[in-house]
């Protein structure tokens, strides 16, 4: 992916740790020298009392992940709180049950469009972060998955994606793949490690041949780089 300038943390698995205490969190993280981080909700916490946090330990975010609601019913609040945060990227975490057929990854695809623009008229990019269902092949689609109709059903859009490297594996499926054919829609990577018995684990430490990850077309590197490690332990996100 080329050399990467900026190394941060995705929030999702300090949780606990952020719920509990920001601004230790950040401190701590701070102290061990990132400088970025993804959001992965506020946990009640106010964004005017995190931005300050963010700005006294030098930590910008980017990115941010959310449900649904909050980028649909709860936009104008989201927006807010995104603009006050420094957020660039708005990525919609994962599409709900209900969505998880052909036909629902059509009705999400055009919802995720409608996201996308309104999104662009305030100021942000609106992406998209898979996990493994979404690469189940459809009988009724002639064996494609939901992830081949995301990406058709979003490309007028331009709805950026923001690819998980685990969960993408997990699902069977070839990440270079995805970049060869859609070169200019991912942004942004999850990079996790798998074990040889397919559970998460920390970067490193799995069995993933993360020579074969690299991509020799510039046109293809995601800008953004979010690694997440295992379930309670520290993520870490990357900047190119």
């Amino acid at each position: 992916m080329g050399r990467l300038k900026r190394i941060g943390v995705q929030l999702y698995t300090l949780r606990d740790q952020f719920k509990a205490d920001p601004a230790g969190t950040l401190a701590a993280l701070a102290g061990m020298g990132y400088r970025e981080v993804e959001f992965a909700g506020l946990h009640g916490h106010d964004a005017k009392e995190l931005r300050a946090l963010l700005d006294a330990n030098r930590i910008s975010a980017p990115s941010g992940h959310f449900g649904l609601p909050a980028l649909t019913t709860d936009f104008e609040q989201t927006a807010r709180d995104a603009k006050i945060l420094g957020h660039d990227y708005l990525v919609l975490a994962d599409v709900p049950d209900e969505y998880r057929t052909a036909q629902g990854y059509e009705q999400a695809a055009a919802l995720m469009s409608d996201i996308a623009r309104r999104c662009r008229k305030a100021g942000f990019q609106f992406g998209y972060h898979n996990h493994a269902f979404e690469f189940v092949p459809l009988e009724e689609r002639g064996g494609l998955c939901g992830y081949d109709l995301l990406l058709v059903g979003t490309a007028e859009a331009k709805v950026m994606m923001e690819l998980d490297l685990f969960w993408i594996r997990r699902g069977g499926r070839d990440a270079l793949g995805f970049f060869a054919r859609w070169p200019s829609r991912f942004r942004m990577v999850h990079v996790k490690d798998m074990d040889v018995d397919g559970a998460m684990v920390d970067v490193g430490a799995g069995a993933m041949d993360w020579s074969t990850q690299r991509i020799s077309d510039r046109s293809t590197t995601p800008r953004y780089c979010p690694a997440s490690a295992s379930a309670r332990s520290r993520s870490t996100f990357f900047r190119s």
